[in-house]
């Protein structure tokens, strides 16, 4: 029964790309032709010249719909080290053969909820 669905599948695409295909080559007989653009270079030597620039400040309303926000977040130990602590982590393991100090650090760190 697969073979069956399968061949009727793969014939579909043969005849399918196969009318692309054709179309392609021989239905389309309006051809999209690309138009040749004349470029023109344009000097802007005079104005770089004249340019001035200019000092824009910002006006403040004080009835402002927008207000800060005020931070309300704490500072969390999630357990992460600094590359250069890994470093040092990583040759106390080649050199005891054992995690020495990184394994007593993983017991000090506290699962973080991040929600």
């Amino acid at each position: 029964m697969f073979t069956v669905f399968l061949t009727i599948i793969i014939i579909g695409y043969v005849l399918y790309y196969g009318y692309l295909v054709i179309s392609d080559l021989f239905l389309k007989k309006g051809a999209v032709t690309v138009a040749k653009t004349e470029e023109m270079d344009i000097d802007i030597s005079d104005e770089v010249g004249q340019f001035e620039s200019s000092f824009v400040e910002r006006e403040t309303n004080d009835d402002s719909r927008f207000h800060p926000i005020e931070a309300t977040a704490q500072v969390t130990n999630t357990g992460a080290l600094e590359v250069q602590d890994l470093l040092k982590h990583v040759d106390d393991f080649a050199e005891n053969g054992a995690f020495g100090e990184l394994k007593a650090l993983q017991a000090d760190w506290e699962v973080v909820d991040a929600a």
